[in-house]
């Protein structure tokens, strides 16, 4: 499997100060720096891909035998957006931050043909607790198609007089989404908790499924 990656780190400070000092300083002709400039926030946008070269099946189309069609190999897209929006302090990392993540593959040999995802976190959220983070997020898995399809003909072929046929398989509805909450916890410098909860709408997509509620407690120690 091979992985290939292109990442940028913004560096300038789009703050509304920063403008107006370049306005001043082009109407003035004057090329002298300010004498204070913002250290600009944190964040990056990273583009990239992937290639698997392993053997996928097609999930619908076949070959004049009836046996599915093979691919030689696998592949995608994805790109992330991560940035810090507000800062409370000069110099410190306590504020709020934004993410964007989306992806892609074929959808003829993929289940889930396309994902995206957004969220925010505060950083110091709760007076007194600077180094706890407070997080929103919500993703979006979609099904492809061509699996769509593939269930559907598995239903209209489904026999409830065939005593092998087991339940019959439900309808795939257009994907997955998740509601994620999180709080962070940093109780040392070393050791954090954090108690985070999902609901997921349509687990897997699948029609008769009910709406899942995850609870977890996740621990970090720094060593």
């Amino acid at each position: 499997m091979m992985i290939a990656e292109a990442a940028y780190h913004p560096t300038v400070n789009f703050h509304a100060s920063d403008v107006y000092r370049r306005c001043i300083r082009l109407i003035s002709r004057e090329i002298k720096e300010p004498e204070h400039r913002k250290e600009p926030l944190p964040g990056g946008t990273k583009f990239g891909s992937w290639l698997h070269t392993k053997d996928t099946s097609d999930a619908l189309a076949t070959n004049e035998i009836g046996e599915s069609i093979t691919y030689k190999n696998n592949f995608g897209f994805y790109g992330l957006v991560d940035q810090m929006i507000f800062r409370e302090k000069e110099g410190e990392d306590q504020g709020l931050g934004v993410f964007f993540q989306l992806g892609g593959v074929p959808d003829n040999r993929n289940v889930v043909d396309f994902y995206f995802g957004s969220g925010f976190s505060y950083k110091g959220l709760i007076p007194k607790r600077d180094h706890d983070t407070f997080g929103i997020a919500v993703a979006n898995a979609f099904i492809s198609e061509s699996f769509r399809k593939s269930r559907n003909q598995e239903i209209d072929a489904f026999d409830p007089t065939d005593p092998g046929a087991g339940a019959r398989p439900g309808e795939l509805q257009s994907g997955e989404s998740t509601l994620e909450m999180t709080y962070r916890i940093q109780l040392h410098a070393r050791f954090a908790i954090q108690p985070d909860y999902q609901i997921v709408f349509s687990p897997a997509g699948e029609e008769n499924t009910k709406t899942a509620h995850v609870f977890l407690l996740r621990f970090n120690v720094t060593f």
